[in-house]
């Protein structure tokens, strides 16, 4: 996960650059997509949607972390998209994949990386459907301790 910080750092200038009227429609469109997942009654199935909800917790947390969300967007976001909730979903998605799968795990995060990477820093960027699915996506992750 090392390149994935560092090609995040890479846009950090995106994140700042982003107006706040921007950062308001992102919040809303982030805040519309969480609903969505979180009420879609889809949970992780498969060893490699585990890793996709491990890799893509990971690197949200490190875009917080690294200041890519933009403060006013990381704001109204909804609380299970915070920095707090992050860093815990993250190392419990970690601590699974790791207990469930092992170095298979590892590898396949390894693979998954940079198009989760990717599709994160085309979200901070302002791409309405990737920042959509991204949400999406790590609301159907919420919670790691649900089993298959």
């Amino acid at each position: 996960m090392r390149r994935g910080r560092i090609a995040l750092l890479a846009g950090a200038a995106l994140a700042i650059a982003i107006p706040a009227a921007a950062q308001e429609d992102q919040a809303a469109t982030a805040n519309a997509a969480f609903v969505r997942g979180a009420n879609s009654g889809i949970t992780p199935q498969t060893k490699g949607e585990e890793t996709d909800c491990f890799v893509s917790w990971t690197l949200w947390r490190l875009a917080i972390e690294e200041r890519l969300v933009g403060e006013d967007l990381h704001d109204r976001l909804p609380q299970d998209l915070q920095m707090a909730a992050a860093t815990v979903k993250s190392q419990r998605w970690a601590e699974r994949v790791r207990a469930g799968q092992g170095k298979d795990g590892l590898k396949t995060a390894l693979e998954t990386e940079p198009r989760v990477r990717t599709q994160i820093e085309d979200a901070i960027a302002g791409d309405t459907a990737k920042l959509r699915n991204l949400v999406e996506t790590l609301a159907i992750c919420r919670n790691p301790d649900v089993s298959r």
